[in-house]
Parts: C-alpha cells; structure tokens; sequence
C-alpha cells in the first residue's frame, strides 16, 4: 500500500513540476521573451484579442528609431515596418487579414527592445 501511495504522490509532483515549467516559460512566443516595459521604455497593445485591428503604444525613455516585427506562433515573420527618430507612438494595426491564433510583437529600438503577445479572434 505504501508503494501505491509513493507512486501516487511520485505522479502528483511530476505532473505539478510539468505544470510548474510550462507556466514559467508561458512568457516565451516562439522564442520570443516577453518584455512590457524596461529600462528603454514601454509598450502597450489594446484591445487583446483583436479583431482587426491592434493599437501599438510605445513610450521610449529616450528618441530612437526602431522597427516593428508580428511573428505569428511558428516564429513566422508576418509584418515588419521601420518607425523614425520619436519618443512616443501609437499606431493602429491592421489584423484582420491575419489568421487566428497567438502572436508576439518586437520592437527594437538603438536603445532597447520590448515584446508582448496579442492574439488574434475573429
């Protein structure tokens, strides 16, 4: 009975250690690390899930110029667009034309990078 019993709570841990590593990578897209906000500055997405479009604000702490990547959940490059010198942006994002799924947005400045997830619902 005792073997039963160690068996059991053997499965329970194993199974709660599986769930512990999966929710501690849950912020990583396809490789992709997910940072809201750091030292370079801040980025939001709204509304998440989008339909079809997705508002991109960006608060750099410093002007730099920075690129814009959507990667769908292979990793997929899906849109790419260069953005000039600023310390704030906002644009709407057209994604209706996209599929529906989870996807993850970079965007690299000469100061920083930031990274979050949005996904896609029609």
């Amino acid at each position: 009975m005792k073997a039963i019993y160690v068996l059991l709570l053997f499965s329970i841990l194993s199974s709660a250690n599986v769930f512990a590593q999966a929710t501690s990578t849950a912020t990583v897209h396809a490789g992709i690390k997910i940072n809201r906000s750091n030292q370079a500055g801040k980025l939001d997405l709204y509304p998440n899930p989008a339909k079809t479009y997705m508002n991109v604000y960006v608060d750099w702490k410093e002007p730099q110029t920075f690129r814009v990547a959507i990667y769908d959940s292979t990793n997929t490059l899906v849109k790419e667009w260069d953005e000039q010198v600023r310390t704030s942006y906002q644009k709407s994002v057209d994604v209706a034309q996209l599929p529906d799924g989870k996807y993850a947005i970079v965007i690299t400045g000469k100061k920083g990078e930031l990274a979050d997830y949005f996904t896609v619902k029609h």
